[in-house]
């Protein structure tokens, strides 16, 4: 079969370079033999170039050559900078976040200090400051991997003052408002969540993942009974519970149907274990609430901010004690008749500003 001449004349470039295969060879050079045009051409091609189109030709290549090291060199930069900017990222400046664990809460002298360490031991943190969500506010912090720029893994405290909050405070498992109030989270979360009708299911559903997460991990079903007033409900556990968790939950019913505005009557089954809880009280704000966990017994987890009180209140004790004895040692010091004029009167002073402070404290107390 004869190849056409526009073939052979694509392929000259390349049979030149000894570019092309042997049988590409011996049908270009058949053709040749055959074809004065194509074999003229091809005579034509392989003259040397003239002086000036070789210095020509020369040029463009090693500017296709500068051209090619200078996308390579590109390249190379911008994978350097990338490595760069990720080992910057991850060492020194961090990323903002407010996934952190709480190890310890004071409260005294409206300042709320809070210790506060990372979730995985493997970060530290630095730039602690309040961040906000509407009417929500959080601890934030710069989170690193370990470095020289940042070698400290220990327990970081941040101070903030209850003038400072703007709503809500969530502060690991407390929650603070602006008035220096304490709730806990779960009472909080209920609150928060709270469903005007039972039938609304995935909110019904959240208000018991709330309560009973810390109580019991089974399954559970969930049948609402809404034909008829009082509208009811009733949850169905799949696996048995120990005493402590089946009281703990008799408890927290009463927290869940007084997060639901028109259901009154709850009835839990945990195995052989039955029991009906009717409660019509509907708590018009979250100090409502949270006073119903100390009215009906709730359970520990649901009442640690009693413990924050209690420290706070110790606190304001043995401040009211410090203020008292360097009260009573300066009015002591005011009998001494070797004293100065001056020196009386910034005693005076000083006693006046103590017992101001007294005053103060016993206002808390």
């Amino acid at each position: 079969m004869k190849i056409p001449c526009s073939i052979i004349k694509d392929l000259l470039p390349n049979y030149i370079d000894n570019c092309t295969s042997e049988e590409s060879n011996v049908c270009i050079k058949d053709h040749l033999e055959e074809c004065e045009s194509c074999k003229a051409l091809y005579n034509e091609m392989k003259k040397p170039l003239p002086y000036e189109q070789q210095e020509e030709i020369k040029f463009l290549k090693k500017i296709k050559k500068r051209n090619t090291n200078k996308i390579i060199l590109a390249v190379f930069l911008t994978i350097v900078l990338c490595i760069c900017g990720v080992l910057v990222k991850s060492f020194v400046i961090g990323s903002r976040t407010t996934d952190l664990t709480i190890s310890d809460i004071q409260l005294k002298n409206k300042t709320i200090t809070a210790y506060v360490y990372p979730m995985s031991a493997k970060d530290r943190i630095f730039d602690m400051k309040l961040v906000s969500e509407g009417d929500e506010q959080f601890v934030s912090y710069q989170r690193v991997l370990p470095s020289v720029f940042h070698k400290n893994n220990d327990v970081q405290p941040i101070e903030i003052n209850i003038d400072d909050i703007e709503g809500y405070l969530l502060l690991g498992d407390f929650v603070f408002d602006k008035d220096g109030n304490v709730y806990n989270r779960k009472v909080y979360d209920l609150f928060k969540n709270r469903v005007p009708y039972v039938g609304d299911v995935s909110g019904v559903q959240k208000l018991i993942s709330i309560a009973y997460s810390d109580i019991i991990n089974t399954g559970y079903g969930l049948k609402l009974d809404t034909d008829k007033e009082p509208y009811s409900m009733t949850l169905t556990f799949d696996e048995e519970a120990s005493y402590y968790d089946f009281e703990a939950m008799k408890s927290v019913a009463n927290l869940v149907l007084a997060s639901i505005d028109n259901c009154n009557k709850m009835t839990i089954i945990v195995g052989s274990n039955k029991f009906t809880i009717e409660n019509s009280v509907k708590p018009k704000n979250l100090k409502e609430l949270q006073k119903m966990v100390i009215d009906y017994k709730v359970g520990k987890e649901f009442v640690d901010y009693e413990a924050l009180l209690k420290k706070e209140h110790v606190a304001i004790l043995e401040e009211y004690e410090i203020t008292l004895r360097e009260l009573s040692s300066l009015t002591v010091k005011l009998e001494n008749k070797d004293l100065s004029e001056k020196e009386l009167l910034d005693l005076k002073k000083k006693i006046q500003l103590l017992s101001e402070q007294k005053e103060a404290i016993e206002e808390r107390l």
